[in-house]
């Protein structure tokens, strides 16, 4: 049973549309005659002992508004509204809103809509309902007044003051909605009280819509900037993906790269209150320029960064590619003493300006580095520097690393061809393992012309053999038996889960796991057929935005992984190796879809039967196993 629709009948019933496959993916449905006619159902759904509701002539037009005020069927009140709406009667208006001031139920709310609809609705009428006793009476209203773009300065003033105060979530979710289409002076004061309510800074939904209007507005340079001049403003607490709005107003600003954007960076920095919201500005300003060196700035810009204190200005500087910074900057780098977020900071910059004085540095710490987010970054900040000696030195260092960092080591040397012949060259002497090129690796080295290296892959490593479709069904067969049989332990296949069978490495299940594939918590994995599917098959089926793509850059450099964040400056991709490569727009030679899954075949294979009794188990648990 699978429902894809729910309406009400006019015989007051529920009325069902279900639609089913056998196979819920759409993968070869029809060659495998995995979907009929007797599938597709309408269920009529009828109370026991209910009787058509009859009323008359419901719509004659003596009816009409007591139809659409107190008619017990939905269907009935809302094909009224459509027809007072089609033949609007003002002289319904004074009964409407009589109705409006004494009464708080769902008649209220019809008296609302029906009011709209007769042409009765305005200013006078929308500073009484916004304080309605009905929290929808109140949420319409503020729906109605912004569906006409604009609003007097009293009932500005007075949404204002309802974000303040406004107990219903519903209705500051409507405030957040109506704040972006009203102009700017008037939408920016709700919005800047709705960011002030520390009851929905974990709210899933208000801290985005808030956002969204902050952002909305951001091309009204001169009245964001008034808003901004009072100090209150600043103080906020919504957070969208971890970020307040003054951020994301100067990440925005120095994205676009204009000169009025880049002048409002500067007007922004100078209206920060404090040192802490001076340190969030300088913080956006820089997420705006990851990947990318600064260009020349605005005299005015230039200033307020020199002016602004404390150790994001060194790396703003850094990216001007001045002398003395990077000198500073590498010195930084190499003190084990130097809090380590700005010695990834910077190893992230120097890999962008391509500081070829920082290599040594960066290798030194893939090899023998301590902590070991540095040691990624600097695994990163390496693929961006076209050097021989780094696809030689991570090669030699390879046996020695930790398990951790192989992934993002064996991503390195493919990226480029020189680094990724030293790499096979390596397997073809068993200094490192041949087992590491999989199909997905192959298949990037497979893309670099080179000769000698597309000659050696040839040689070496053309016997993998491809499962064939008689092969994977067999499989799927056998696996689907397995799991049917149920008796498995979920907890014993929760270690299988984040150990043996690596699905952990990219998907998170119960708020644990990686961040490269989707999160399974909320899916279906009841649905055996469809989960194998995405196992045994990757490529079937990809959901979307998980999309594959094989990027190369003008470098030489070939990346894969799918599109985490792209605008008209820079394109962010997440590799197998979880990690984030952002990458020029102008640097980029071609990106094409590779027609495949990121996710390897094969990874219940090395499973006893009843490990996989177990990791099933697991998997369809709807709760984590205690």
């Amino acid at each position: 049973f699978s429902p894809v629709d729910i309406q009400t009948g006019p015989d007051g019933n529920l009325y069902v549309a279900d639609f089913h496959a056998r196979q819920v993916a759409h993968y070869i449905a029809y060659s495998k005659g995995l979907t009929d006619a007797d599938l597709g159902r309408i269920y009529r759904l009828k109370a026991k002992g209910a009787k058509s509701v009859r009323f008359g002539n419901p719509f004659s037009p003596a009816n009409l508004l007591q139809t659409v005020l107190r008619h017990t069927n939905r269907w009935h009140r809302e094909t009224a509204l459509r027809l007072l709406g089609d033949h609007p009667d003002s002289s319904l208006i004074p009964t409407l809103r009589a109705i409006l001031r004494e009464e708080f139920g769902r008649s209220a709310l019809q008296a609302l809509w029906a009011l709209n609809l007769c042409g009765g609705f305005g200013k006078e009428v929308a500073l009484e309902t916004l304080g309605h006793q009905n929290p929808h009476v109140r949420r319409w209203t503020i729906r109605l007044l912004a569906d006409q773009r604009e609003v007097s300065s009293e009932v500005a003033i007075r949404l204002a003051e309802m974000a303040s105060h406004e107990s219903d979530v519903e209705v500051r979710s409507q405030l957040a909605s109506s704040a972006r289409r009203l102009p700017a002076q008037d939408g920016l004061p709700i919005l800047a009280r709705l960011a002030r309510l520390k009851i929905d800074a974990e709210d899933p939904h208000l801290p985005l819509l808030v956002w969204w209007g902050f952002e909305t507005h951001a091309s009204e340079i001169d009245s964001t900037l008034t808003h901004f001049k009072d100090p209150a403003n600043w103080n906020n607490y919504l957070r969208a993906d971890g970020v307040l709005p003054q951020q994301n107003l100067m990440q925005r600003w120095a994205l676009s790269g204009g000169q009025a954007e880049l002048e409002a960076c500067a007007h922004l920095l100078a209206l920060a209150p404090d040192t802490a919201n001076t340190a969030l500005l300088l913080e956006g300003f820089e997420k705006a320029f990851e990947g990318r060196t600064l260009p020349p700035l605005p005299e005015s810009l230039s200033r307020a960064l020199s002016k602004a204190r404390g150790q994001e200005n060194l790396s703003l500087v850094l990216r001007r590619g001045d002398k003395e910074a990077t000198i500073k900057a590498i010195g930084r780098l190499k003190d084990s003493k130097a809090p380590l977020s700005l010695r990834i900071q910077f190893a992230r910059i120097l890999g962008d300006v391509k500081e070829i004085r920082a290599v040594p540095v960066l290798l030194g710490l893939v090899s023998a580095g301590r902590e070991m987010s540095l040691r990624r970054e600097a695994l990163l900040s390496l693929q961006k520097f076209d050097l021989p000696e780094i696809g030689k030195t991570i090669t030699v260092a390879f046996p020695n690393l930790p398990e951790e960092l192989r992934t993002g080591a064996i991503h390195l040397l493919a990226s480029r061809a020189g680094w990724a012949l030293e790499l096979v060259e390596a397997c073809v002497s068993e200094r490192i393992s041949r087992e590491i090129l999989n199909r997905e690796i192959l298949a990037k080295l497979r893309l670099h012309d080179l000769p000698q290296l597309q000659k050696l892959l040839t040689a070496q490593f053309s016997s993998i053999e491809l499962q064939t479709e008689i092969g994977i069904d067999r499989k799927m067969a056998r696996y689907r038996s397995l799991a049917s049989l149920g008796g498995g332990n979920p907890k014993i296949g929760e270690s299988l889960f984040f150990g043996q069978a690596g699905c952990a490495a990219c998907h998170v299940l119960f708020g644990k796991g990686g961040r490269i594939g989707p999160d399974l918590t909320p899916y279906d994995r009841s649905d055996l057929n469809a989960m194998l599917l995405a196992i045994v098959r990757p490529n079937s089926e990809i959901r979307e935005g998980y999309e594959h793509n094989i990027l190369s850059t003008k470098d030489g450099r070939i990346l894969s992984g799918f599109k985490v964040e792209e605008n008209s400056k820079v394109l962010v991709l997440r590799g197998l190796d979880g990690q984030d490569h952002v990458v020029p727009r102008n640097q980029i030679a071609n990106l094409a879809p590779a027609g495949r899954s990121l996710m390897p075949s094969g990874l219940l294979e090395s499973l006893t039967v009843e490990e996989l009794r177990h990791f099933f188990a697991y998997l369809s648990s709807t709760t984590p196993p205690k």
